[in-house]
């Protein structure tokens, strides 16, 4: 059957086309920036450090990672435990002393096996599956004489970082080091770190810096995919809504920065870095296998989240607020029931195209998934993200009958309207939960007043951050009133 000109006007894909072919509009492809002269000078002084380096931890042996990994915790513990019997530090540190712990068991199973590090990482199964076959990480070849770091070398290494610990604290050396290698590795890999990023997400909320993180996780991406792009190792489509996307945050950049103010500059720069997100998710998942592993990354994403969400539900229940629980909404990791419940609202659709393809014991997994996430979107109380689900099942299968097309999207436009057919005082006890409580009519006189700071401010937008949209929201309202 013949795809409706609807459908191809709005996802640009020509009938029965799986791959970024045929399109109805824009299609522009851009690989291999760098000219014949730069790229050769680069290969040559760049490409062949990083890949000296790469070699080097890469065929080192596990006994020297054994041994610097002994060496670190050996070494944590003995300033932990001077600096607490000398005097020098006020009292116990916890996480110093995890550390040390933690190290000092990871080394014995190293010391015991003398292999190269890749060599192992893809031998052993479950690591192999997860670096290599998940996170997309390019293998490394099995080669003989390749030179490694002694353990010697790596005891000396390692054994500076706590040292640099009396200074600061222990766990931002840590951190630091574990930022730098997923710097690297995503330098090299760029579908490692997009993966990461979805996998972390519903988390970002525990970190300091949350704003910050999320858009050094995405500028780095960015950076290491465009870094692909121009020594030909990736193709860069722009198509339509690469276009759109990119005019409409050209207007916020004007309004944010020249129009709005100062107030919103740092929120515009973040909405231009994030507006990437989507250039990068639309050029990265170019097959089969990239789509699996981004959809799994958001299905197991939800999991934890989804047992955060229910527990705190169930110890509210066993508390005697249980009821009360459901009322407020359960904001699981996310603190918001509402962003909660938009995550979910895109979680729910990709489990069940996961259930429907997956057999024996994945099956039962995603089943449970959707049954976790099902209960946890019901306990976040929020009734548009309800309505969010229906619709997008009414739409999938509507999309299944492209005549229906036409009608899908009147019924859509319609409805709004139609909800006022309906007597105040049911739709009052609908949405009686809905945005703190309000009535239906005070419901309507927000959206009137958020209609009208549309059309005030169609052109430019309002800006980015909290403050313009309080000023403006708040401008509109007190106009209504009077």
């Amino acid at each position: 059957m013949a795809k409706s000109k609807f459908w191809r006007f709005i996802d640009g894909y020509d009938a029965h086309t799986s791959h970024a072919v045929g399109k109805s509009f824009i299609d522009l492809s851009y690989s291999g920036a760098v000219n014949q002269r730069m790229k050769r000078a680069a290969t040559f002084r760049i490409s062949s450090l990083a890949r000296r380096v790469t070699e080097l931890f890469a065929y080192t042996s596990t006994k020297s990672y054994g041994a610097g990994s002994l060496a670190f915790g050996i070494l944590t513990l003995i300033l932990h435990f001077a600096g607490n019997y000398f005097g020098a530090y006020a009292e116990a540190e916890t996480t110093t002393l995890i550390i040390g712990i933690v190290f000092s068991v990871l080394s014995v199973p190293l010391l015991l096996v003398d292999r190269p590090l890749c060599v192992l990482l893809q031998d052993i199964p479950i690591t192999d599956f997860i670096l290599y076959e998940f996170f997309c990480i390019k293998r490394v070849s099995r080669r003989e004489g390749v030179p490694s770091i002694h353990p010697l070398i790596a005891i000396c290494l390692c054994a500076l970082p706590p040292l640099l610990g009396y200074f600061v604290p222990l766990w931002t050396v840590v951190l630091a080091i574990a930022a730098l290698v997923f710097v690297y590795v995503t330098l090299t890999s760029p579908e490692f770190s997009f993966i990461a990023t979805l996998l972390v997400l519903p988390y970002l909320n525990y970190l300091p810096y949350t704003e910050i993180v999320f858009l050094a996780l995405v500028l780095v991406t960015l950076v290491s995919f465009l870094r692909k792009v121009a020594y030909g190792k990736r193709v860069l489509h722009i198509e339509q809504y690469d276009l759109l996307i990119g005019l409409f945050v050209l207007s916020i950049l004007v309004s944010g920065i020249f129009v709005k103010g100062v107030e919103s500059f740092t929120g515009s720069l973040g909405m231009l870095v994030l507006s990437f997100g989507y250039v990068l998710t639309s050029n990265m998942v170019t097959n089969r296998r990239l789509a699996d592993r981004v959809i799994n990354a958001f299905v197991i994403s939800s999991v934890p989240a989804g047992v955060i969400a229910v527990s705190k539900f169930v110890r509210a229940a066993f508390d005697g607020s249980g009821l009360s629980a459901i009322s407020v909404g359960a904001g699981s990791s996310f603190g918001d029931p509402a962003v909660y419940a938009a995550f979910l609202v895109i979680v729910l659709p990709l489990t069940v195209a996961l259930l429907g393809q997956s057999r024996g014991m994945l099956r039962v997994f995603y089943s449970l998934v959707l049954i976790l996430n099902t209960g946890a979107v019901i306990l976040t109380a929020e009734r548009f993200a309800w309505l969010a689900l229906l619709l997008g099942v009414f739409i999938y299968f509507a999309h299944k009958a492209p005549y229906a097309s036409p009608l899908v999207v009147c019924m859509l436009a319609v409805f709004p309207y139609v909800l006022f057919l309906f007597p105040s005082e049911a739709l009052s006890t609908v949405f009686s939960n809905t945005l703190n409580g309000l009535s239906v009519d005070e419901l309507s006189e927000l959206w009137q007043a958020a209609t009208g700071v549309f059309s005030d401010n169609a052109l430019l937008g309002i800006g980015i951050g909290e403050e313009c949209f309080a000023n403006e929201f708040s401008q509109s309202v007190f106009g209504n009133r009077t």
